[in-house]
């Protein structure tokens, strides 16, 4: 689908989606337990829910999001256990003994689950490969969006939501608000150049192509961005030897480290010279989300631009055309409609006060 095409489509799924929730809203007086058996589709198929779920596990933190602004919360009984400084502030109210830690963001705590007892799990990205594993403990959901769909994919998970926790019209509303916000956003970022948007990680930065897992911003915006889907290059894999690992401080380790140091600083060479090569292009903003700051380790990737040359000699650079994202938002909850709402908040404000 033509990004251009898919704003309007849209629209009308989430007016759709409100006029059902109106509609529904009269005739709901049977239990939950007497609610039919219903087919819902996710990013691996589908799965039958045979009633509106009151004790639902989540895994993935931009669900949370969504639950949480369509006024889902109270179903809402397992989370991931994360630290505190890890939890991004919208969804502090999540890190409470009130809600049962079931794992993390990449492993789920099957025990915890059991004893749990939930009538709905759902997982994300991090947790997809575990879908079948859970699915033997209660009905599983995959809320994973796409990377060459993400709005569409964001809305529907929006609505499918509504639809399972008897959240319709709340959900019609918060998709119709989130899409009405991207489409006055985009009237005027097409006018605003081309942009790139830069990754961080420690002391190195990385081009974000369209239609990627951070490359999902341009879509969002509506920016043009400066380079094309087609000229990603693979994404790099480290390698890893097969079956048990070498022992920690043994010769062996000790070369596994220095080979996987190499292949790094190699990457990162080769980076840089895509950076280069890009940045001749002069687009006019330049975004950044940093890893490093998803973790607390550092506010932003301010001084990591700061200290390339080629960074610093760009006009958007030097026209202060440089918007920071939330790394914690991006990296750790990235797909709900808060933080979604709160990057297009913070590049509507950075288009009125610097325009090209």
């Amino acid at each position: 689908m033509q990004i251009s095409a898919w704003p309007s489509i849209l629209y009308r799924l989430a007016g759709l989606a409100l006029v059902a929730g109106i509609s529904a809203g009269a005739a709901r007086a049977a239990p939950a337990d007497a609610v039919p058996a219903r087919v819902f589709q996710h990013a691996q198929g589908e799965a039958v829910i045979e009633q509106i779920p009151r004790r639902v596990a989540v895994l993935d933190l931009g669900v949370l999001d969504i639950l949480q602004a369509i006024g889902a919360e109270a179903a809402v009984a397992g989370v991931p256990g994360l630290e505190e400084k890890y939890w991004p502030e919208h969804l502090k109210r999540f890190n409470v003994s009130a809600y049962a830690p079931v794992g993390d963001l990449f492993e789920p705590d099957m025990e915890a689950l059991k004893r749990l007892k939930p009538d709905l799990i759902i997982v994300g990205s991090r947790t997809a490969g575990k879908l079948e594993a859970l699915g033997a403990i209660a009905p599983t959901l995959d809320m994973t969006v796409e990377d060459a769909a993400f709005m569409p994919s964001v809305t529907h998970n929006i609505l499918t939501l509504g639809r399972i926790l008897d959240r319709e019209r709340q959900a019609g509303a918060v998709a119709e608000k989130l899409l009405g916000q991207v489409r006055r956003l985009r009237g005027k970022a097409a006018k605003a150049g081309s942009g790139l948007l830069l990754f961080g990680f420690g002391d190195s930065l990385s081009v974000q192509y369209p239609q990627t897992r951070f490359g999902v911003v341009y879509e969002l915006l509506g920016l043009p961005p400066s380079v094309s889907a087609a000229e990603a290059p693979p994404p790099y894999i480290p390698r890893r030897a097969s079956g048990p690992g070498p022992a920690p401080g043994s010769p062996e380790a000790r070369a596994a480290e220095a080979r996987m140091a190499a292949e790094m600083k190699k990457w990162a060479e080769e980076e840089a010279q895509r950076i280069d090569g890009v940045l001749q292009r002069e687009p006019d903003w330049l975004l950044v989300i940093d890893r490093s700051a998803a973790f607390g380790e550092r506010t932003d990737a301010g001084a990591i631009l700061a200290a390339n040359g080629t960074v610093t000699r760009s006009k958007a650079w030097q026209a202060r055309r440089v918007v920071h994202l939330d790394g914690r938002d991006w990296y750790l909850a990235a797909g709900g409609p808060a933080m979604l709402e709160k990057t297009l908040d913070q590049f509507a404000r950075a288009l009125a006060s610097r325009n090209p």
